[in-house]
């Protein structure tokens, strides 16, 4: 199977390793301000939640039949996958394809409200109208494979509506916007607000959004 592509949400990463892939099926965008002719420049906003929402929106009624999300740095969260076995891998996968996986990584289950400054239960009820499980899960980094089908079951307008939220959150350090444990800092008791939304959130709305 060729119907693929591979978008990569770069910022300041090696990207040494990309040339190892297949080449026509790779689209990076780039938000570290330096103009590249291999990728698409974008402003610093919304981190890889951004990108990978943008690309959808901008594909809706082109995408190819599997979609592989990626960081510039994606194996720190993969598991036993590194640049020299990467296409390998999609090409595994590809052989006998699931309509949603994480990307070669494990899924975390983490409890609602571990990260309270980020709002985890308001923001989803508020997409999808229904009460928050307990446990989310979700992958790392909003690493996944994803079939179109899987992408199309949600209208355009709703992917529209998150990317603007993202857009309107100008946070780029994940200091600024998860607290409630040594690691993290103080709960600041950050307000939900339905006009934005940050990356670190959305990651955990991903998962759910195309399952």
């Amino acid at each position: 199977m060729n119907n693929y592509k591979i978008v990569i949400a770069k910022y300041k990463e090696d990207m040494g390793w990309v040339h190892r892939l297949n080449q026509p099926n790779v689209i990076i965008y780039d938000k570290s301000g330096v103009v590249n002719k291999n990728s698409i420049p974008l402003p610093n906003i919304g981190r890889e939640s951004e990108t990978f929402i943008r690309y959808i929106i901008e594909n809706y009624d082109s995408l190819s039949e599997y979609t592989f999300f990626l960081q510039g740095d994606p194996f720190p969260h993969m598991k036993n996958v590194d640049s020299n076995n990467l296409q390998d891998k999609i090409n595994d996968f590809l052989s006998n394809p699931k309509e949603i996986s994480p990307a070669f990584c494990d899924i975390y289950y983490e409890k609602a409200d571990y990260f309270p400054d980020l709002c985890v239960r308001q923001y989803y009820k508020h997409l999808f109208g229904e009460a928050c499980p307990e446990i989310v899960e979700f992958a790392a980094g909003c690493q996944y494979i994803v079939n179109k089908n899987r992408i199309l079951s949600r209208p355009k307008q709703f992917y529209s509506d998150i990317h603007a939220m993202l857009l309107l959150n100008k946070v780029t350090d994940v200091g600024d916007v998860i607290g409630g444990h040594s690691f993290s800092g103080p709960v600041r008791n950050i307000p939900f607000d339905k006009l934005t939304m940050n990356p670190w959130t959305f990651e955990r709305m991903a998962f759910k959004i195309f399952t």
